[in-house]
Formats: structure tokens, C-alpha cells, sequence
């Protein structure tokens, strides 16, 4: 409105002269400023914004003409539609759109749309001004609904599929995927792990490999991290021998920070007799406030599992592999105060 001309006046006839006043002719004898005017013409819907901080009247970024505004519940909706990945643009356009990206409403429309369930974060968390990086974690990268391992069984396709391992020991006749195991149980199918009954078999010799997560690209980052506390990394792995020959399995997983020196390191030996029903080995790495030091530096997650038969017989008779699994658990800061937790040694210190 800097040259604003209306019958024949230019904006030095307005009122006091100012470029963002009405002319008389239109608003005549009230002192009266363009922001004044569109305010007046506002539909009986609009909610004046308290927090208002000088910009464009307080709108929440969408305006229809004839001054009527969108409530903010409407733009929690249209916001929701947003590529996940695009969401923390949309945090930096406006107050008011931070201020609705950061509630905890906005993200509960997220999880009832997935199906996810809304009391899978603590209270404690949710209670937190920061609880919204946790919600878009979970959003943009499932972080409480994935296993992290990827490839956690070959792809079951009768084809020697270690994609995202890589093998350390390849003894005997060597590694080999099984579409359907023999010489044991069937898997049952389960959707976590995509229904897939594949699993990875050893030799007369140690077979070994392993497969590195890196925690901060799977959405566990420093903040995120920090906000979840307390919870557990917690690390499984289904295995088994066969109904003629027995084996043994060790397991090793390392915590690392982004050097990759080791912050912690659980190993396992397992001695098996013949048989042919599957076990879960299940170690967690719980993490505290006290370990907020190591949180800051934790990177990634190394796992790793070997195995061999206890026979010597030339082909496939070892220990049987599937369902590798890292997963994300949250407690609450009183379900971890009781007995039955074992600390995390730090090995980094021996």
C-alpha cells in the first residue's frame, strides 16, 4: 500500500499520512489501521492469539477471504499430511506453526492414523516440553516399532541372501541360507519379522558374521536418546540345533560410541544337544540418567553371532540362526528402580 491512490488521493491523505492507514473516504473520521480494519472484518470464528508477537495479526498461517481463519485443531489435520520427513520445515515458517507441531495433539493424530498405540510413551515423556522430538522420531522413523536389525533372518528365497552382514568366519562347507530349516522345527510366522521362516545354518567349522547399527540413522540420535531415558536396547536372537546333532553358539553384541570404541560388550557361549525346538537368547542394555555421559557419545550397536556343529560332519549340521533382532524399550523411572536389573558393565574402563 506504499502508492495506495483512491479518488484521487495518495497515501499522504490517509490518516496521519501512514502507508498502512485507511483513506477517509473509506473509514471516514476514525483513526483507524489497516490491521484495525481486517480485524473488524473477521468472522465471529476467529480467536485473537494471546502469544501474538507482532506477526500478521497472530494468524495461524492460513487465511480465507473475508478474514475468516482455519481453527488450529483444522490445521493440526492439514499439517498431519505432510511427508514425515518435511515436517521440521514446516516447524521453521511460523510461531504458530511451531507452536502446533509441538503439541501433543498433533502427533496423537499421527499415531491413531498408524495404529500405533498412544500409551507406548510413558507419561514421563509425554509431560516433557521436548516429548515432540520423540513423537516425530517415531513418526519418521518407527523407532518403537521396528526391529533394528536389518536382514534379521535372509530373505527366504533360495538364495544365500547376507545382505547388510558381513562374514568373519566362513569354516566347514561355509554359511548357507535355508528357506525352510531342516532337521528342526518350523518357524511359526510372525509379522514382526515379515512372516519369513528362513534361517542361516553353520558348518563343522566356526561360521561367524556380524552386522553393524548405526543407532543416530535409525532415528536414535543424541536428544532423542536422552529424552527416552530410562530404557533398553534390547538384543535377541532365535536359535537352534538339530534333532542329530548338537553345537555351539556364541553370541556377541558391543555397544560403540562414534569413534567406535567399545562402551559396553555382552558375550555368550551356548552349548546345545541334539534337538530341534528354537530358543530366544535375550540380553538388554539398559541405559539410566546416570549414563547420560555415554548416551551423548552412543553410536552404534554391533552384533554379532557363531556357530559350528559338535559332530565334525562334512555339510549343514550347526547351529541354526533367525530372527536377529534390536529392539527399543521405554519404562518409566519407577519400573527400573527395582531388583532384578543388572547394570551394564562399562568395559571401555578394564
Amino acid at each position: 500500500m506504499g502508492n495506495f491512490i483512491s479518488g484521487g488521493r495518495t497515501s499522504q491523505d490517509t490518516v496521519g499520512g501512514d502507508d498502512h492507514r485507511i483513506p477517509r473516504e473509506h473509514w471516514p473520521n476514525v483513526d483507524v489501521t489497516w490491521v484495525d480494519f481486517q480485524k473488524r472484518r473477521k468472522s465471529p470464528y476467529y480467536v485473537e492469539n494471546d502469544q501474538d508477537d507482532g506477526d500478521d495479526m497472530g494468524l495461524n498461517g492460513f487465511l480465507f477471504p473475508g478474514g475468516f481463519v482455519i481453527p488450529d485443531s483444522v490445521i493440526e489435520l492439514i499439517l498431519a499430511l505432510v511427508r514425515p520427513e518435511d515436517i521440521l520445515r514446516c516447524n521453521l515458517v511460523c510461531k504458530n506453526w511451531k507452536d502446533i507441531i509441538t503439541r501433543k495433539s498433533y502427533w496423537k493424530i499421527w499415531f491413531d492414523r498408524n495404529k500405533w498405540d498412544w500409551n507406548m510413551i510413558p507419561q514421563h515423556i509425554k509431560d516433557m516440553p521436548q516429548a515432540w522430538i520423540v513423537f516425530h522420531a517415531q513418526v519418521r522413523h518407527h523407532i518403537f516399532t521396528k526391529n533394528y536389525v536389518v536382514n534379521h533372518s535372509g530373505v527366504g528365497d533360495n538364495r544365500n541372501d547376507f545382505r547388510n552382514w558381513t562374514i568373519d568366519r566362513n569354516g566347514g562347507d561355509r554359511w548357507k541360507l535355508e528357506t525352510n530349516p531342516k532337521g528342526c522345527n518350523p518357524l511359526s510366522p510372525d509379522p514382526f519379522f515379515d512372516n519369513s521362516t528362513s534361517a542361516w545354518v553353520t558348518s563343522f567349522s566356526p561360521c561367524s558374521k556380524w552386522t553393524s547399527i548405526d543407532l543416530w540413522e535409525m532415528g536414535l540420535t543424541p536428544p532423542v536418546m536422552m529424552t527416552c531415558l530410562p530404557f533398553s536396547l534390547v538384543c535377541s536372537q532365535m536359535y537352534t540345533a538339530r534333532f542329530d546333532s548338537g553345537g555351539v553358539f556364541t553370541w556377541t553384541l558391543r555397544t560403540l560410541d562414534r569413534q567406535e570404541e567399545i562402551i559396553h560388550e555382552f558375550t555368550e557361549v551356548y552349548e546345545l544337544k541334539p534337538e530341534m525346538e528354537w530358543q530366544t537368547a535375550t540380553h538388554p542394555f539398559p541405559f539410566k540418567e546416570e549414563h547420560i555421559d555415554n548416551i551423548s557419545e552412543l553410536r552404534s550397536l554391533v552384533f554379532v553371532h557363531q556357530g559350528k556343529d559338535d559332530r565334525f560332519w562334512k555339510g549343514h549340521y550347526g547351529i541354526k540362526f533367525s530372527r536377529s533382532c534390536v529392539k527399543l524399550q521405554l519404562d518409566t523411572p519407577s519400573a527400573r528402580d527395582g531388583d532384578g536389573v543388572v547394570e551394564v558393565v562399562d568395559k571401555s574402563e578394564n
